[in-house]
């Protein structure tokens, strides 16, 4: 089942709240789930990407804490 507008708007918030590039963005979709598009996400997929983005401001977080 495909995700709702909601979640979908989520995914794109969470994209320009990393500041990711369109390349970069469906990168992500693809490596993640296989999809080139928020719209082709199931809800399991939308968990996922919205795990690995997660883990992304984990990350610079963490490396704002090494400076």
């Amino acid at each position: 089942m495909a995700i709702g507008r909601k979640k979908k708007a989520l995914v794109h918030i969470a994209k320009e709240d990393l500041h990711l590039e369109d390349e970069s963005y469906r990168q992500i979709l693809k490596g993640v789930q296989g999809v080139e598009s928020a719209i082709q996400l199931t809800v399991e997929g939308f968990e996922k990407v919205m795990k690995r983005f997660e883990q992304m401001v984990r990350n610079m977080d963490e490396s704002l804490l090494i400076t």
